[in-house]
């Protein structure tokens, strides 16, 4: 068989194989076709050899990391659109609670190593804030989170309790409040999901936590080194103006059922 015929064999048999093209047929078309069948990289001939080497050294340290099966485009845009559908049904619960128009953003998803946590997080991974964390199980494993910096959370809780930031019962609103709503909201999220993918997932009770966004993260993976796929929303409330953000974390041990979940969706 010709090397696409072997790429399509292999991701229809979901082989643990990965798989980095040096080609002599440079036609974008191909490229894309090698692309869009699961190719970690994809080299003319001759391929500079600095380069392949770099893309061997990648593709082993993500082993190392637990990255064993890598999501094609068009699958992360599916999981793009299902968390956005999600996401949409628990922005008109909140728009419920508080009556304002919520904006949302497009889900993000990027490839999230606590370790060496990047740009992408800096306003998070850097500064202080409050989250209420629900972990879940089934086919997939993995953590959803909803995230307020400090001055959101003053404005959330005063909307919804009466209760002032210099009250001698704010503390305890806070964590009672936040928990209450990541609870509706994370289940309308998660719960939207499972159904769209028509599979049982099971959550732990919710947890309220506050420090910054890595610490959160280790302190959840037994391994001192995890990577995960991180998909992030990004939500502002007009009035009150209150920002936050969900973040799904999926362990990447079991990406490939998500995948498969996908797939047949």
């Amino acid at each position: 068989m010709e090397g696409t015929e072997l790429l399509a064999l292999l991701r229809e048999t979901k082989m643990d194989v990965k798989v980095i093209v040096i080609s002599a047929n440079i036609q974008e078309t191909v490229r894309d076709q090698c692309m869009n069948l699961g190719v970690s990289e994809f080299f003319s001939k001759p391929p500079d050899k600095e380069k392949l080497k770099e893309a061997i050294e990648k593709l082993l340290n993500s082993r190392r990391t637990g990255l064993v099966i890598a999501p094609t485009d068009d699958q992360l845009d599916i999981l793009r659109e299902i968390v956005n559908i999600g996401i949409g049904k628990a922005a008109s619960i909140l728009n419920g609670m508080l009556e304002s128009h919520i904006e949302l953003e497009v889900p993000s998803i990027i490839m999230f190593d606590p370790e060496n946590p990047g740009e992408e997080l800096t306003d998070v991974s850097h500064n202080d804030i409050a989250s209420v964390q629900l972990n879940f199980h089934g086919p997939f494993s993995g953590s959803a989170v909803l995230v307020f910096p400090s001055e959101s959370v003053e404005k959330l809780v005063t909307a919804l309790t009466g209760e002032k930031p210099d009250s001698e019962g704010f503390a305890k609103a806070t964590s009672e409040t936040l928990c209450e709503v990541g609870n509706i909201l994370i289940n309308a999220v998660m719960g939207s999901i499972a159904n769209l993918l028509a599979t049982q997932i099971d959550f732990s009770t919710p947890n309220y936590k506050e420090g910054k966004f890595t610490d959160l993260i280790k302190s959840k993976g037994s391994k001192k080194a995890m990577t995960f796929l991180l998909i992030r929303t990004n939500f502002k409330v007009q009035d009150p103006q209150i920002s936050g953000n969900v973040f799904l974390i999926f362990e990447l041990g079991s990406i490939g059922d998500l995948l498969t979940a996908i797939d047949k969706l």
